[in-house]
């Protein structure tokens, strides 16, 4: 852990920008640093966590978590998809687990009951409450966002559109039909490094003379890189 401010590190990659460098080290594995870019970076940023014909059926849901945040998403009966925070709002049980479909959300703790459009359903025994108010219970939806056929979601309470930064890739994909695509498999890697890692391998073709020789060096080779100009980063 380190002693540093917020304004130390936005010296530190002012720095970095100005001269042409490359972020210091510790951007990299300081865990200050990187609860930052938690705060500031990742969690109100767009974070795509599924795509749209994931979950095709009423009823259908799945689970997964963000920087620490469970959540569930799940398909209504009007066939929109929502995204909820995966928290009971009675004593913060999680209310799904994996995924399936069900006519409603039951917390396995209480037993209380959510509808697919997080709307409470059933809390036992709060009846006899008086001033339980159940329209204020409901589960807490999250900002989402279709594109090209992935939902996205942020967890800024009011995130700025995604189209701002990144709308400009629509016409650069138009050709591929990205969003009639279907999911036909999902596969995980364990990815045990810092995020930057990956951003600054894939912002370089370089690397292609390398161990991408019989690969990418062929149809994206090395030499051929140029930046081009772009809507956002």
């Amino acid at each position: 852990m380190t002693d540093r401010s917020e304004k130390d590190y936005q010296r530190l990659l002012q720095h970095s920008v100005a001269h042409g460098l490359a972020l210091p080290a510790e951007c990299y594995h300081d865990p200050e640093f990187f609860e930052l870019e938690i705060d500031r970076l990742l969690r109100p940023g767009w974070h795509p966590v599924l795509r749209w014909d994931s979950l095709p059926e009423p009823g259908d849901y799945a689970t997964t978590e963000l920087f620490g945040e469970p959540l569930v998403m799940v398909r209504g009966e009007d066939r929109r998809l929502r995204v909820f925070s995966n928290v009971c709002r009675h004593r913060a049980h999680t209310v799904a687990q994996g995924k399936g479909n069900a006519k409603s959300l039951v917390c396995p703790y209480h037993r209380w009951n959510y509808g697919l459009d997080g709307a409470l359903l059933g809390a036992p025994l709060m009846d006899e409450t008086p001033e339980f108010d159940r329209s204020r219970c409901r589960l807490l939806e999250v900002p989402t966002e279709s594109w090209q056929g992935f939902v996205l979601v942020s967890l800024a309470a009011e995130p700025e559109a995604f189209a701002k930064n990144l709308g400009g890739l629509d016409k650069r994909l138009e050709a591929f039909n990205l969003e009639k695509m279907v999911t036909i498999g999902v596969l995980d890697f364990d990815s045990p490094w810092n995020w930057k890692v990956m951003v600054d391998n894939f912002m370089e073709s370089y690397h292609h003379l390398g161990i991408h020789t019989d690969s990418l060096q062929r149809t994206n080779p090395a030499k051929g890189t140029y930046a081009a100009d772009s809507q956002g980063p």
